[in-house]
């Protein structure tokens, strides 16, 4: 019946073996590809509830960053924000702030996107960072002060 889950896809990438870094470059950046989910909905007008979790260290940052769901099949943004003015549009945002190079920040989002097609579709997430360089899955830290951790990326589909 409408608003149950039918159907869920999910990938959970552990690259802790390996920092990830985005570079100060103020473009939107694909995480990583393993972080890739591709989902064939069972209607298209059903509903696709995304989240995405993973942890991220910034050391001794204070900026400003976004990130985002991406259909990188069609090479194309999904349910974005309308355009206002030369602001980014983004489905998460957040400041971080400098302390040392231990900061650490969870990256937690979630959209609600039509499915718009019951071809299958890859999605992706996407980063931005002006500055500094961030790093995922591993921060630089080798000791208890430092992290590893994977990325969950979840997709609900719900029956429209």
């Amino acid at each position: 019946p409408a608003g149950h889950i039918i159907k869920t896809s999910s990938v959970f990438y552990d690259n802790s073996a390996t920092q990830v870094v985005i570079s100060a470059d103020a473009t939107w950046t694909e995480i990583h590809s393993g972080l890739r989910l591709t989902h064939t909905a069972e209607s298209a007008s059903n509903i696709l509830l995304m989240t995405f979790s993973t942890a991220f260290c910034s050391p001794n940052a204070n900026n400003l960053y976004g990130a985002k769901f991406y259909n990188q099949s069609g090479s194309a943004d999904i349910t974005i924000p309308s355009a206002s003015g030369s602001r980014r549009r983004q489905h998460w945002s957040m400041r971080v702030t400098p302390n040392d190079a231990n900061d650490q920040s969870m990256l937690n989002m979630s959209m609600r996107h039509v499915a718009g097609s019951t071809s299958a579709i890859t999605y992706t997430i996407m980063f931005y960072t002006q500055s500094p360089d961030v790093q995922f899955f591993s921060s630089t830290l080798s000791d208890a002060n430092g992290f590893s951790a994977g990325g969950t990326f979840i997709i609900y589909e719900i029956q429209a």
